[in-house]
Formats: C-alpha cells, sequence, structure tokens
C-alpha cells in the first residue's frame, strides 16, 4: 500500500492508525493478484516437492519479480510485514494449501482475518461510492 492510499484510509477512518493486520488487510483488498500469485506458487512447490513445508518468504521473493515485472506501478511493492499475514489467510482459504508454510509465533495468530478482510472490503466499496 503506498503512503497515499494508507493516508487515504487514515483520513477516512478519523485519523485512527492501522494496525499491521487492518494495513495488510486493505493491502490484500487491493492487490488481489498477490494472493493468487503466492497461491500459484504454493501450488507449484506442492507439484514439484509433494507436501514438504516452506516459508512464505520463499514465495513472496518471487511474486515481488513476477509482479515487477508486470506492472507499471513504479511504487508497488508487498511489505515483508504482510507474510505471516498471508501465510495464515492462505491456508485458512485454501484446503490444498492447509499445513504448507512454516509459522512463528505473530500478532496474525490471534486476529480474526475473515473480519479485518471484511471490514477493508467494506471501507474500499465505501471510498468508491464516494468518488
Amino acid at each position: 500500500m503506498s503512503d497515499y492510499e494508507q493516508g487515504t484510509i487514515y483520513d477516512a477512518l478519523g485519523g485512527v492508525p492501522l494496525s499491521i493486520g487492518e494495513r495488510w488487510a486493505h493491502f490484500h483488498v487491493r492487490n488481489p493478484r498477490v494472493y493468487e500469485a503466492l497461491c500459484g506458487r504454493a501450488r507449484t512447490w506442492i507439484g514439484r516437492f509433494g507436501r514438504r513445508t516452506v516459508g512464505i518468504d520463499t514465495m513472496f521473493s518471487g511474486v515481488r519479480w513476477e509482479i515487477a515485472l508486470a506492472t507499471s506501478d513504479p511504487h508497488f511493492k508487498i511489505n515483508n510485514s504482510y507474510s505471516p499475514w498471508y501465510s495464515r489467510w492462505i491456508m485458512q482459504n485454501e484446503t490444498d494449501l492447509d499445513g504448507l508454510f512454516e509459522l512463528r509465533r505473530s500478532e496474525a495468530d490471534n486476529a480474526d482475518l475473515g473480519a479485518l478482510v471484511r471490514h477493508a472490503e467494506t471501507l474500499l466499496r465505501m471510498a468508491e461510492a464516494a468518488t
């Protein structure tokens, strides 16, 4: 999420700072190709290596490269802090990928990821309706 987008969301919420989980959810909602690319790479991993676990950061590097080549936005970035959120969200929503990623303890462990994403989707719809 660019500084501009983060500032816009910050302003829309009345100056309330966003948590890392909220920033991840807003980024995720605005950039579905990141989720799709991570899932694609994870499935490729399984096809090549079987169900051997892997760290999601391995996937992040490849996805950054793919998207950097495909986008015309020079400011597009995937925050490293989003990796624990993506690993849990993917395993929660893609049954064939459940248990694939190695996990370390994270703030994402105690978060209601679905609620964060639904809230981000609502804010995005409101922002689009206001323009």
